[in-house]
């Protein structure tokens, strides 16, 4: 499956991977930031099951630059 999305920094921050960093790191409560470079980030989320004990296998997210206006969103659990 393939997804694409588009956007610009906001003023906020003038680098679009810095600000999808920022905008994943706000949206979820329990998130490890354990990348952070000029060209990547990366994300891992162990969030609570439904019982409210801790998720067995963990999610990763990995944003980089895929090319000079691309971004590239890999999800792993």
């Amino acid at each position: 499956m393939s997804l694409e999305a588009h956007w610009g920094a906001d003023g906020v921050v003038a680098d679009p991977l810095q600000e999808l960093g920022a905008d994943i790191a706000a949206c979820f409560p329990d998130v490890r930031h354990d990348v952070n470079t000029a060209t990547r980030q990366r994300f891992v989320i162990r969030a609570n099951d439904e019982s409210g004990a801790r998720a067995a296998r963990a999610v990763a997210l990995t944003a980089a630059i895929d090319g000079p206006n691309a971004l590239r969103l890999r999800v792993v659990r």
